[in-house]
Protein backbone atom coordinates (compact mmCIF):
# COMPACT_ATOMS: atom_id res chain seq x y z
CA UNK A 1 0.00 0.00 0.00
CA UNK A 2 1.20 3.44 -0.79
CA UNK A 3 2.41 6.23 1.61
CA UNK A 4 -0.53 8.84 2.37
CA UNK A 5 0.16 12.42 0.13
CA UNK A 6 -1.68 13.83 3.43
CA UNK A 7 -1.93 12.43 7.42
CA UNK A 8 -3.61 13.78 10.04
CA UNK A 9 -3.56 11.96 13.30
CA UNK A 10 -5.03 14.82 15.29
CA UNK A 11 -2.33 15.42 18.60
CA UNK A 12 0.20 18.14 17.40
CA UNK A 13 -1.74 21.59 17.48
CA UNK A 14 -1.66 25.65 18.72
CA UNK A 15 -4.32 28.05 18.55
CA UNK A 16 -5.70 28.48 14.84
CA UNK A 17 -3.50 25.04 13.98
CA UNK A 18 -3.61 21.75 13.51
CA UNK A 19 -0.40 20.06 11.96
CA UNK A 20 -0.81 17.25 10.10
CA UNK A 21 2.20 14.76 9.89
CA UNK A 22 2.26 14.46 6.40
CA UNK A 23 2.79 15.85 4.36
CA UNK A 24 6.53 17.10 6.22
CA UNK A 25 6.65 20.68 4.64
CA UNK A 26 3.49 21.80 6.50
CA UNK A 27 1.54 22.28 3.57
CA UNK A 28 -1.30 19.98 5.03
CA UNK A 29 -1.50 22.04 8.44
CA UNK A 30 -5.43 22.83 8.70
CA UNK A 31 -6.36 26.13 10.01
CA UNK A 32 -8.69 26.25 13.14
CA UNK A 33 -11.27 28.81 13.79
CA UNK A 34 -13.75 28.93 16.56
CA UNK A 35 -14.95 31.36 19.00
CA UNK A 36 -17.63 32.44 21.52
CA UNK A 37 -20.25 34.53 22.42
CA UNK A 38 -20.52 36.58 24.62
CA UNK A 39 -17.37 35.35 26.68
CA UNK A 40 -14.61 34.10 24.79
CA UNK A 41 -13.24 30.65 25.90
CA UNK A 42 -16.39 28.99 26.44
CA UNK A 43 -16.23 25.93 24.55
CA UNK A 44 -15.04 22.97 26.58
CA UNK A 45 -13.70 19.73 26.32
CA UNK A 46 -12.75 16.59 28.74
CA UNK A 47 -9.00 16.29 28.86
CA UNK A 48 -6.72 13.40 30.04
CA UNK A 49 -7.56 13.36 33.47
CA UNK A 50 -11.71 13.19 32.45
CA UNK A 51 -12.27 16.70 33.58
CA UNK A 52 -14.52 18.78 31.65
CA UNK A 53 -12.38 21.60 30.84
CA UNK A 54 -12.71 25.12 28.79
CA UNK A 55 -10.67 25.32 25.69
CA UNK A 56 -9.65 28.95 24.21
CA UNK A 57 -10.74 30.37 20.96
CA UNK A 58 -9.92 28.71 17.73
CA UNK A 59 -7.86 25.92 19.57
CA UNK A 60 -8.60 22.40 18.24
CA UNK A 61 -10.38 20.40 21.18
CA UNK A 62 -8.64 17.00 21.44
CA UNK A 63 -11.36 15.05 23.65
CA UNK A 64 -10.80 12.29 25.52
CA UNK A 65 -13.56 9.62 26.49
CA UNK A 66 -15.64 9.80 29.71
CA UNK A 67 -12.92 8.93 32.39
CA UNK A 68 -9.69 10.30 30.51
CA UNK A 69 -6.58 8.84 29.16
CA UNK A 70 -7.09 5.54 31.02
CA UNK A 71 -10.36 4.74 29.31
CA UNK A 72 -8.76 5.53 25.38
CA UNK A 73 -6.76 8.09 22.91
CA UNK A 74 -8.42 11.59 22.56
CA UNK A 75 -10.10 12.43 19.27
CA UNK A 76 -10.66 15.56 17.41
CA UNK A 77 -13.92 17.22 17.85
CA UNK A 78 -16.01 18.82 15.38
CA UNK A 79 -19.38 20.56 16.30
CA UNK A 80 -21.71 23.12 14.83
CA UNK A 81 -22.58 26.08 16.42
CA UNK A 82 -24.86 25.50 19.42
CA UNK A 83 -26.06 28.24 22.16
CA UNK A 84 -26.67 27.11 25.60
CA UNK A 85 -30.03 29.06 26.26
CA UNK A 86 -30.28 28.45 30.03
CA UNK A 87 -28.86 31.42 32.49
CA UNK A 88 -26.67 29.72 35.49
CA UNK A 89 -26.08 26.51 33.67
CA UNK A 90 -24.47 25.39 37.15
CA UNK A 91 -25.92 27.93 39.87
CA UNK A 92 -29.35 25.90 40.70
CA UNK A 93 -29.56 27.83 43.99
CA UNK A 94 -29.67 31.04 42.13
CA UNK A 95 -33.06 32.82 41.36
CA UNK A 96 -32.97 31.77 37.67
CA UNK A 97 -34.42 28.35 38.93
CA UNK A 98 -37.77 28.24 40.17
CA UNK A 99 -37.98 25.71 42.88
CA UNK A 100 -41.76 24.19 43.89
CA UNK A 101 -42.00 23.91 47.60
CA UNK A 102 -44.16 20.68 46.57
CA UNK A 103 -41.70 18.86 45.10
CA UNK A 104 -38.66 20.46 46.76
CA UNK A 105 -37.72 21.03 49.98
CA UNK A 106 -37.19 24.18 50.77
CA UNK A 107 -36.13 24.82 53.89
CA UNK A 108 -32.99 23.24 53.03
CA UNK A 109 -30.38 24.79 51.67
CA UNK A 110 -31.31 28.23 49.09
CA UNK A 111 -34.61 27.02 48.62
CA UNK A 112 -34.01 23.23 48.46
CA UNK A 113 -30.66 23.58 46.99
CA UNK A 114 -27.46 23.12 48.67
CA UNK A 115 -24.55 24.70 46.70
CA UNK A 116 -21.52 23.83 45.85
CA UNK A 117 -21.30 20.63 48.24
CA UNK A 118 -19.58 17.85 45.39
CA UNK A 119 -17.03 17.68 42.72
CA UNK A 120 -18.11 18.41 39.60
CA UNK A 121 -17.25 16.70 36.19
CA UNK A 122 -14.95 19.64 35.89
CA UNK A 123 -12.84 19.06 38.84
CA UNK A 124 -13.92 21.36 41.21
CA UNK A 125 -16.73 21.66 44.16
CA UNK A 126 -18.89 23.44 42.07
CA UNK A 127 -21.83 20.73 41.91
CA UNK A 128 -25.48 21.59 43.50
CA UNK A 129 -27.53 19.43 45.82
CA UNK A 130 -31.23 18.76 45.08
CA UNK A 131 -33.88 17.56 47.97
CA UNK A 132 -36.45 16.15 46.28
CA UNK A 133 -39.93 15.45 48.00
CA UNK A 134 -42.02 12.39 47.78
CA UNK A 135 -45.25 13.36 45.59
CA UNK A 136 -46.75 11.77 43.05
CA UNK A 137 -46.75 15.48 40.27
CA UNK A 138 -43.59 14.84 38.43
CA UNK A 139 -44.45 18.40 37.35
CA UNK A 140 -42.88 19.86 40.36
CA UNK A 141 -39.89 20.96 40.71
CA UNK A 142 -36.83 22.70 40.20
CA UNK A 143 -37.29 24.68 36.69
CA UNK A 144 -36.39 27.47 34.28
CA UNK A 145 -37.75 28.82 31.24
CA UNK A 146 -36.46 29.87 27.50
CA UNK A 147 -39.11 31.91 26.15
CA UNK A 148 -37.56 33.03 22.91
CA UNK A 149 -38.13 29.00 21.72
CA UNK A 150 -39.00 28.86 17.73
CA UNK A 151 -42.59 27.09 17.18
CA UNK A 152 -41.81 24.01 15.58
CA UNK A 153 -37.77 23.42 15.78
CA UNK A 154 -36.07 20.63 17.88
CA UNK A 155 -34.66 21.63 21.04
CA UNK A 156 -32.55 18.97 23.31
CA UNK A 157 -31.68 19.55 27.44
CA UNK A 158 -28.93 17.43 28.92
CA UNK A 159 -27.94 17.95 32.83
CA UNK A 160 -25.31 15.84 34.68
CA UNK A 161 -26.63 14.29 37.73
CA UNK A 162 -25.06 12.04 40.36
CA UNK A 163 -26.74 9.66 43.40
CA UNK A 164 -25.38 9.65 47.01
CA UNK A 165 -25.63 6.45 49.44
CA UNK A 166 -29.28 5.64 49.60
CA UNK A 167 -30.29 7.64 46.87
CA UNK A 168 -28.31 5.71 44.16
CA UNK A 169 -30.52 3.76 42.15
CA UNK A 170 -33.46 6.50 42.77
CA UNK A 171 -35.24 8.42 39.21
CA UNK A 172 -34.84 11.99 38.32
CA UNK A 173 -37.06 12.84 35.41
CA UNK A 174 -35.84 15.89 33.48
CA UNK A 175 -38.70 17.53 31.12
CA UNK A 176 -39.99 20.18 28.57
CA UNK A 177 -43.03 21.34 28.54
CA UNK A 178 -44.71 24.91 26.86
CA UNK A 179 -43.79 27.75 29.08
CA UNK A 180 -47.82 28.72 27.92
CA UNK A 181 -50.54 26.42 28.01
CA UNK A 182 -48.41 23.39 30.37
CA UNK A 183 -48.74 21.42 27.77
CA UNK A 184 -45.99 18.32 28.05
CA UNK A 185 -43.73 18.44 24.57
CA UNK A 186 -41.60 14.86 23.60
CA UNK A 187 -41.54 12.20 25.71
CA UNK A 188 -40.57 12.54 29.45
CA UNK A 189 -36.80 11.20 30.14
CA UNK A 190 -36.01 9.32 33.23
CA UNK A 191 -32.17 8.66 34.56
CA UNK A 192 -31.89 6.56 36.90
CA UNK A 193 -29.01 7.69 39.59
CA UNK A 194 -25.52 5.75 39.93
CA UNK A 195 -22.61 6.63 42.34
CA UNK A 196 -20.49 8.61 38.79
CA UNK A 197 -21.40 11.40 37.38
CA UNK A 198 -24.36 10.97 34.13
CA UNK A 199 -25.07 13.29 30.99
CA UNK A 200 -28.57 13.12 30.86
CA UNK A 201 -30.16 14.58 27.58
CA UNK A 202 -33.44 14.15 26.21
CA UNK A 203 -35.38 15.92 22.91
CA UNK A 204 -38.67 17.62 22.61
CA UNK A 205 -40.54 20.04 19.99
CA UNK A 206 -41.89 23.13 20.39
CA UNK A 207 -45.44 22.93 19.43
CA UNK A 208 -48.15 25.47 17.85
CA UNK A 209 -48.23 28.81 17.11
CA UNK A 210 -48.97 29.86 20.89
CA UNK A 211 -46.18 28.77 21.70
CA UNK A 212 -44.51 31.36 24.42
CA UNK A 213 -41.31 29.14 25.12
CA UNK A 214 -39.81 26.10 26.63
CA UNK A 215 -39.56 24.90 30.26
CA UNK A 216 -37.16 22.54 31.85
CA UNK A 217 -38.38 20.80 34.83
CA UNK A 218 -36.24 18.65 36.78
CA UNK A 219 -38.23 16.70 39.74
CA UNK A 220 -38.90 13.18 41.15
CA UNK A 221 -41.53 10.92 42.45
CA UNK A 222 -38.92 9.70 44.96
CA UNK A 223 -37.77 11.59 48.27
CA UNK A 224 -34.66 11.87 46.53
CA UNK A 225 -31.13 13.77 47.16
CA UNK A 226 -29.54 14.33 43.79
CA UNK A 227 -26.36 15.56 43.18
CA UNK A 228 -26.71 18.10 39.55
CA UNK A 229 -24.76 20.22 37.41
CA UNK A 230 -24.24 21.38 33.84
CA UNK A 231 -27.47 22.10 32.51
CA UNK A 232 -28.07 23.47 28.86
CA UNK A 233 -31.05 23.86 26.81
CA UNK A 234 -29.91 24.23 22.74
CA UNK A 235 -31.68 23.64 19.49
CA UNK A 236 -31.09 20.25 17.92
CA UNK A 237 -31.91 16.71 18.57
CA UNK A 238 -28.20 15.72 19.79
CA UNK A 239 -26.32 16.99 22.61
CA UNK A 240 -23.28 18.97 22.14
CA UNK A 241 -20.03 19.68 24.49
CA UNK A 242 -20.88 21.96 27.66
CA UNK A 243 -21.34 25.24 27.38
CA UNK A 244 -21.27 26.74 31.03
CA UNK A 245 -23.62 30.44 30.94
CA UNK A 246 -23.90 33.09 34.14
CA UNK A 247 -26.15 36.04 33.60
CA UNK A 248 -27.31 35.43 29.57
CA UNK A 249 -27.03 32.22 26.83
CA UNK A 250 -23.79 31.64 25.17
CA UNK A 251 -22.97 30.86 21.91
CA UNK A 252 -20.02 28.66 20.69
CA UNK A 253 -19.12 28.75 17.32
CA UNK A 254 -18.60 25.97 14.97
CA UNK A 255 -15.21 24.14 14.86
CA UNK A 256 -14.07 25.30 11.31
CA UNK A 257 -11.25 23.01 10.18
CA UNK A 258 -9.41 23.37 6.62
CA UNK A 259 -6.49 23.54 4.74
CA UNK A 260 -6.43 25.11 1.16
CA UNK A 261 -3.59 26.33 -1.52
CA UNK A 262 -0.46 24.43 -1.27
CA UNK A 263 -2.30 21.36 -0.47
CA UNK A 264 -2.86 21.05 -3.80
CA UNK A 265 -0.22 18.69 -4.19
CA UNK A 266 -1.55 16.24 -1.89
CA UNK A 267 -5.00 15.65 -3.39
CA UNK A 268 -5.23 13.24 -6.03
CA UNK A 269 -6.86 15.14 -8.92
CA UNK A 270 -7.35 12.15 -11.75
CA UNK A 271 -7.30 9.44 -8.95
CA UNK A 272 -7.09 9.12 -5.42
CA UNK A 273 -8.14 7.83 -2.02
CA UNK A 274 -9.75 9.23 1.09
CA UNK A 275 -9.97 7.37 4.48
CA UNK A 276 -11.55 8.38 7.64
CA UNK A 277 -11.97 6.83 11.46
CA UNK A 278 -14.20 8.75 13.12
CA UNK A 279 -16.99 8.92 15.68
CA UNK A 280 -20.73 8.49 14.03
CA UNK A 281 -23.78 10.12 16.16
CA UNK A 282 -27.63 9.88 15.96
CA UNK A 283 -27.64 13.27 14.30
CA UNK A 284 -30.29 12.83 11.89
CA UNK A 285 -29.19 16.04 9.96
CA UNK A 286 -27.03 16.22 6.96
CA UNK A 287 -23.26 16.39 7.79
CA UNK A 288 -20.04 16.46 6.22
CA UNK A 289 -17.08 14.35 7.34
CA UNK A 290 -14.03 14.82 4.89
CA UNK A 291 -14.05 16.68 1.48
CA UNK A 292 -12.14 17.80 -1.83
CA UNK A 293 -13.01 21.14 -3.62
CA UNK A 294 -11.77 24.11 -5.12
CA UNK A 295 -13.76 26.28 -2.92
CA UNK A 296 -17.14 25.43 -3.85
CA UNK A 297 -20.07 22.82 -4.24
CA UNK A 298 -19.94 22.66 -8.06
CA UNK A 299 -16.55 21.14 -7.98
CA UNK A 300 -16.10 18.59 -5.14
CA UNK A 301 -15.74 14.69 -3.67
CA UNK A 302 -16.81 13.86 -0.21
CA UNK A 303 -17.60 11.35 2.07
CA UNK A 304 -20.87 12.56 3.92
CA UNK A 305 -24.41 12.25 5.55
CA UNK A 306 -27.74 12.40 4.40
CA UNK A 307 -31.36 10.74 4.02
CA UNK A 308 -30.51 8.36 6.45
CA UNK A 309 -27.26 7.26 5.28
CA UNK A 310 -23.22 7.58 5.10
CA UNK A 311 -22.77 8.46 1.44
CA UNK A 312 -19.26 8.69 -1.05
CA UNK A 313 -19.69 11.45 -4.06
CA UNK A 314 -18.05 13.10 -7.03
CA UNK A 315 -19.97 15.46 -8.21
CA UNK A 316 -23.64 15.35 -8.34
CA UNK A 317 -23.27 11.40 -8.22
CA UNK A 318 -23.03 9.38 -4.69
CA UNK A 319 -23.13 5.93 -3.60
CA UNK A 320 -24.75 4.91 -0.57
CA UNK A 321 -22.81 3.31 2.36
CA UNK A 322 -25.80 2.31 4.33
CA UNK A 323 -26.24 3.42 7.93
CA UNK A 324 -24.58 1.75 11.05
CA UNK A 325 -24.67 2.05 14.70
CA UNK A 326 -23.10 4.83 17.05
CA UNK A 327 -19.51 4.62 17.90
CA UNK A 328 -16.05 4.96 15.57
CA UNK A 329 -15.84 3.84 11.96
CA UNK A 330 -13.61 3.70 9.21
CA UNK A 331 -14.45 4.69 6.00
CA UNK A 332 -11.66 4.41 2.94
CA UNK A 333 -13.15 5.83 -0.52
CA UNK A 334 -11.17 5.66 -4.14
CA UNK A 335 -12.02 7.55 -7.46
CA UNK A 336 -10.26 7.09 -10.84
CA UNK A 337 -11.27 9.59 -13.49
CA UNK A 338 -12.24 7.55 -16.85
CA UNK A 339 -12.99 9.85 -19.29
CA UNK A 340 -15.09 13.25 -18.74
CA UNK A 341 -16.59 10.68 -15.46
CA UNK A 342 -15.17 8.78 -12.96
CA UNK A 343 -15.98 5.71 -10.79
CA UNK A 344 -16.31 5.59 -7.78
CA UNK A 345 -15.30 2.66 -4.45
CA UNK A 346 -15.76 2.29 -1.06
CA UNK A 347 -15.58 0.00 1.81
CA UNK A 348 -16.37 0.57 5.79
CA UNK A 349 -15.09 -1.48 8.44
CA UNK A 350 -13.39 -3.91 6.17
CA UNK A 351 -16.60 -5.07 4.30
CA UNK A 352 -17.41 -5.84 0.48
CA UNK A 353 -16.74 -2.84 -1.72
CA UNK A 354 -19.11 -0.58 -3.17
CA UNK A 355 -18.98 0.76 -6.29
CA UNK A 356 -20.71 3.27 -8.73
CA UNK A 357 -19.60 5.89 -11.67
CA UNK A 358 -20.30 9.67 -11.72
CA UNK A 359 -21.33 11.40 -14.85
CA UNK A 360 -18.40 14.20 -14.48
CA UNK A 361 -15.32 14.35 -12.59
CA UNK A 362 -13.81 17.78 -11.04
CA UNK A 363 -10.81 19.37 -11.76
CA UNK A 364 -8.63 21.84 -10.09
CA UNK A 365 -8.97 20.98 -6.55
CA UNK A 366 -7.20 22.59 -3.87
CA UNK A 367 -9.27 22.46 -0.63
CA UNK A 368 -9.86 19.97 2.28
CA UNK A 369 -12.03 20.34 4.85
CA UNK A 370 -12.51 18.07 8.18
CA UNK A 371 -15.90 18.12 9.05
CA UNK A 372 -17.74 20.82 6.90
CA UNK A 373 -18.96 22.03 3.69
CA UNK A 374 -16.69 21.78 0.94
CA UNK A 375 -17.03 25.69 -0.15
CA UNK A 376 -15.89 28.15 1.76
CA UNK A 377 -19.49 28.63 4.46
CA UNK A 378 -19.85 27.00 7.67
CA UNK A 379 -22.60 24.40 7.68
CA UNK A 380 -22.93 20.35 7.90
CA UNK A 381 -20.43 20.13 10.34
CA UNK A 382 -19.98 16.38 11.43
CA UNK A 383 -21.40 16.72 15.05
CA UNK A 384 -18.78 13.98 16.21
CA UNK A 385 -15.36 13.14 16.83
CA UNK A 386 -12.41 12.25 14.55
CA UNK A 387 -9.69 10.23 15.04
CA UNK A 388 -7.54 10.41 11.73
CA UNK A 389 -7.77 11.01 7.92
CA UNK A 390 -5.54 10.68 5.22
CA UNK A 391 -5.50 10.91 1.60
CA UNK A 392 -3.27 9.49 -1.31
CA UNK A 393 -2.91 10.49 -4.93
CA UNK A 394 -3.71 6.50 -6.01
CA UNK A 395 -6.59 4.86 -6.12
CA UNK A 396 -6.03 2.04 -3.81
CA UNK A 397 -7.45 -1.09 -4.58
CA UNK A 398 -9.97 -2.86 -3.49
CA UNK A 399 -8.24 -5.51 -1.32
CA UNK A 400 -6.50 -2.54 -0.18
CA UNK A 401 -9.72 -0.32 0.97
CA UNK A 402 -10.94 -3.11 2.83
CA UNK A 403 -7.66 -4.01 4.65
CA UNK A 404 -6.98 0.09 5.20
CA UNK A 405 -10.44 -0.21 7.21
CA UNK A 406 -10.78 -3.23 8.86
Amino acid sequence: MSTPSLLNIPYRLKAGTLYSQLPETGAGDFTVTRTTTPTAGQSTRINSLGNIELVANNVPRLDYPLGGAVNGCPALLVEPSAANYLVRSQEFDNASWGKNATGIDTSIGTSGIQANVAVSPDGTQNADRVNFLLQGDVDLGLNQNYAAATTGQIYNTSIWFKGEGANIGKQIKVQMKRASGGTFVGTTATITLTSGWVRFASSAITLGASNSGVQVVVSSNDATNALIWGSQLEQGSVATSYIPTTTGSVTRNADVISVTGAVSGAIGQTEGTMYCEFEATNDASTRRLLTLSDGNQLNRIMIYYTSSAWRAQIQGTSISLGNFTSGYHKIAFAYQQNGVSGNLFASIDGGAVVSGTSATFPTSLNMVNLGKIEDTGSSSFLNGRIRAAALYTTRLTNDELQALTA
